[in-house]
Formats: structure tokens, sequence, C-alpha cells
């Protein structure tokens, strides 16, 4: 079962993808939900985070592909964590499907996404 979040002219909602369509749910995936008789093509709807959460941290040992990757960019031996480096960031940080990542103009040239 493939879960989202998206929006219409109708506001956004929770729902189920089902083939190319999106079957919209009363409810949400976290505290229970009931199928409606409403399902649209999923092209004609525009995808959301898919879930907005209070609090987000990041784990960066989770990602050892990405660190041996970037390592290499950088022409250099990847070295990974003994331990979780867990950081904080921001529900604004997240961004829905196919949308720009806007970069501060301030920012340095290091920028994980």
């Amino acid at each position: 079962m493939k879960w989202c979040r998206f929006s219409t002219g109708d506001g956004i909602s929770y729902g189920i993808i089902e083939g190319d369509n999106v079957v919209e749910v009363e409810g949400n995936p976290f505290d229970g939900y009931n199928k409606t008789s409403k399902s649209q093509p999923l092209a004609s709807v525009k995808l959301e985070v898919p879930v907005i959460p209070p609090t987000f941290y990041a784990a960066g040992i989770n990602y050892p592909e990405h660190v041996t990757w970037a390592a290499k960019m950088r022409g250099e031996e990847p070295v990974l964590p003994e331990k979780a480096d867990i950081g904080y960031r921001a529900i604004n940080a997240l961004v829905p499907n196919e949308h720009p990542i806007i970069v501060p103009k301030d920012a340095t040239e290091l920028v994980q996404y």
C-alpha cells in the first residue's frame, strides 16, 4: 500500500495510490482511516510532503552511500561515523515532490539534500 498526502482545489488530504489513481481517505494512516469513493488520477493532484512532523531529526549514519559518494566527489576516502550524528532540521526544510530546493544566498557551497 502506498500512502500520499496530496492537494487539489479542495484542500490537502491523505490518499492511497492505486495504480495511476489516488483514492482519498477520511482520517490518516496513524490514527485510522476509511477509504472514500473519491478517486482522482495521480497526474491531476499535487503531491505534498508526506507528513508534517512536530520535530524533524536526521541521523547521518543512515546514509553511508551518501557519505561515500560525497567523499569521492571531493577526491577523499570516505570516513563513516562510528555512531549516529543526530541533527535537528526545521520542518520547513521538507519540500514536496518536484518542488525546487531554495538555497539561501548566503549559504556555503556545501548544501545537503
